[in-house]
């Protein structure tokens, strides 16, 4: 069985983006799954969308291995 990878923490960096004409804080990545999880501004919860989802700049931030 493969290991697991630990995931990402960035909510303390502050990492915030558009998508979808919404602003969004980009709070952990979990490379086993390649999701993001992001939280919207002025929404309650966090969602969990595909890295590919992501903008280009976000991703050279996150840069997976």
């Amino acid at each position: 069985m493969a290991k697991k990878k630990k995931s990402e923490d960035f909510a303390s960096k502050n990492i915030v983006f558009n998508l979808d004409n919404l602003e969004r804080k980009l709070l952990k990545y979990h490379p086993s799954t390649r999701e993001v999880e992001i939280k919207t501004q002025g929404e309650k919860g966090v969602q969990r969308i595909p890295f590919a989802h992501v903008p280009k700049e976000i991703k050279e931030i996150i840069r997976p291995l």
